[in-house]
């Protein structure tokens, strides 16, 4: 590896400069730099899916990479050792927050940057809960005085966007709500948002009994990392207040089985459970170069159960705006769950998978496959798309 890295030099600060650009003209949520053996590559993620840029050199790679680490206030000789900074950018009257990792590999590594807009607003509740039976079921859920409610998915799936589009139906004068989080992505109005210092001993399950000691209506943890956490969650929802969480996993009900697996009695979650959701994010077809024809993937119209329904659907061409892909912007696909007393009872006695998934939906409100074919129908997203975000769990 070079030891002295030219991060300053006029041509490396220009080509980051215009990367750093390029991300917030294209809406990117992230910009990767990969080093290999022979140069390095550059990737924009626009609407979930990752695009290449730019081929480097490896002189150039390495220069690249010692100015983003320079950036991020992060050595930029050491090679070894794991590191995460942050830095304010601020480009054409916007503002974001970006968070970077570096990750160490044998031909130099790699950065990784999130770009977070702190100017930007939260979706609204209406392209949230665009489907009138999700609004209706929640607003019940957040009209609840106590319980558990669970927001699940992948990373990079918008669990945290509805966590906050249903706190901020909530949070105002008349009720106190506290968020524990790692970290605090935005910053919102009537809410006392806190974040974790494992650093010094401050996980979410310390932070989690200090907040039960704040008088809390409404508690937001930002993810359930350990059964003890998960235990202590349940009591707070026993004794008076609304838990929301985020959860890796697939899906709502593989939630329950992953709380189960790590020790969690399952009599908890099937006294305290008032909601579970289910979040994944499908790129929508392109307004500026949509076309409706035939279906163009047979499989995937047979996974969605469209086969036979529909002789139509709506794709993108591809066009300027959209980069030739046919998608522009993102819509959240949701499956939520309003749980009955019997679907409890089930959980309470550890019934199967498939007991549990005969009680929990609904016509209106579907399970993914039955959500993903609305979407197709309704001329948002393609099949093909679908298929693509939902795979693992059709």
């Amino acid at each position: 590896m070079p030891d002295d890295l030219p991060t300053d030099d006029e041509p490396t600060v220009r080509r980051v400069e215009g990367w750093l650009q390029r991300a917030v003209a294209e809406r990117a949520g992230d910009l990767h730099l990969d080093l290999v053996d022979d140069g390095g590559y550059v990737r924009l993620r626009i609407d979930g899916v990752l695009h290449e840029i730019e081929r480097l050199p490896l002189e150039a790679a390495h220069a690249a990479l010692g100015r983003l680490k320079v950036l991020l206030d992060i050595a930029p000789g050491d090679f070894v050792m794991p590191a995460d900074g942050r830095f304010r950018l601020d480009r054409g009257g916007r503002s974001f927050d970006v968070r970077g990792s570096y990750l160490p590999g044998a031909d130099g590594g790699r950065i990784c940057l999130r770009f977070l807009d702190r100017l930007s607003e939260l979706a609204p509740w209406p392209v949230l809960f665009a489907k009138p039976s999700h609004d209706a079921a929640a607003r019940r859920l957040m009209a609840k005085p106590c319980g558990l409610a669970l927001i699940c998915g992948p990373a990079g799936s918008g669990k945290t966007t509805t966590a906050y589009g249903l706190l901020q139906s909530v949070a105002g004068e008349g009720l106190n709500v506290v968020t524990v989080e790692n970290p605090v992505e935005y910053r919102l109005p009537w809410m006392a948002q806190s974040t974790i210092g494992p650093w010094i001993g401050l996980g979410f399950l310390e932070m989690l009994r200090a907040v039960m000691r704040q008088d809390p209506d409404v508690i937001f943890l930002g993810v359930l990392p350990d059964v003890e956490t998960a235990r202590l969650a349940c009591e707070a929802a026993l004794t008076g207040h609304l838990v929301l969480a985020t959860m890796s996993a697939p899906d709502g009900l593989a939630a329950l089985a992953r709380l189960r697996d790590m020790g969690l009695e399952p009599y908890h979650l099937g006294a305290t459970l008032v909601g579970l959701m289910g979040q994944r994010l499908v790129r929508k077809v392109c307004a500026a170069c949509r076309v409706d024809g035939p279906p163009q993937s047979a499989a995937a119209m047979m996974a969605l159960g469209l086969d036979g329904r529909l002789d139509t659907v709506s794709h993108g061409r591809g066009c300027e705006l959209c980069r030739g892909t046919g998608y522009r912007g993102r819509a959240p696909l949701l499956e939520l769950i309003e749980p009955t007393a019997a679907f409890n009872d089930a959980v309470a006695r550890d019934a199967p998978g498939e007991v549990l998934r005969e009680l929990a939906f609904t016509p209106d409100l579907p399970d993914f496959r039955g959500m993903a074919a609305e979407l197709v129908s309704a001329g948002v997203t393609t099949p093909e798309e679908a298929l693509r975000v939902l795979q693992g769990v059709l």
